[in-house]
Formats: C-alpha cells, sequence, structure tokens
C-alpha cells in the first residue's frame, strides 16, 4: 500500500468520522423534540398513554444516538490509526531509501 492510499484512506475515514458525529448529534435533536411532545387534553383519556410512548420513542432514538456517536469515536480511532500507519510507511520508506544512498540511519 502507498502512502497516497493511506492518504486517502486516511481522509476518506476521517470525513465518514465527521459525518457519523453529525448524525448522532441530529438524533440527539429529535430525541429532544419528541421528548417535548405531550398530550394535555381533559377530555382525552389516553394522555398518560401518548406521553409515556413519546419518552419511550425519545429514549430509543437517545440510544441510536448513543450507538452511532460510538460509531463516529471508532472510525475516529481508525482514522487516528491509519494516520500512524502513514507516518510509519513514510518514515520507512525515507529509511530505505536512505540505505541505498549509502547514508547513516
Amino acid at each position: 500500500m502507498s502512502t497516497a492510499n493511506i492518504d486517502i484512506n486516511y481522509g476518506a475515514i476521517s470525513g465518514l468520522s465527521v459525518d457519523v458525529s453529525e448524525v448522532s448529534g441530529d438524533l440527539a435533536k429529535s430525541a429532544t423534540k419528541v421528548s417535548s411532545v405531550s398530550v394535555s387534553s381533559s377530555g382525552f383519556q389516553m394522555t398518560d398513554g401518548c406521553n409515556s410512548f413519546s419518552g419511550t420513542v425519545a429514549q430509543q432514538i437517545n440510544d441510536v444516538s448513543s450507538e452511532v456517536s460510538n460509531t463516529a469515536d471508532k472510525l475516529s480511532q481508525t482514522a487516528n490509526s491509519v494516520s500512524q500507519m502513514e507516518q510509519e510507511a513514510a518514515e520507512s520508506i525515507e529509511k530505505f531509501f536512505s540505505s541505498l544512498g549509502g547514508a547513516d540511519s
């Protein structure tokens, strides 16, 4: 794998990490909106059930948001690993060419 390929992969993974983080933020906002929905009508007998349902939906969205956030963290860690691999590969290539030239390494 050339360093150019590693650069491209790092950029793609890093960009994906940012995208996933944004999705996580959007989901958290949606959960907040859903949890704020309440039914309050004296003539509506299922008010508690509806409010409980919106709370459940909000919790499920929060759960998904947490998983998406964890995915973003893992992608960020992967991007960092790829970046480190890129640096190590560049150092190895430099060492190799230095040794061909007879320079001390």
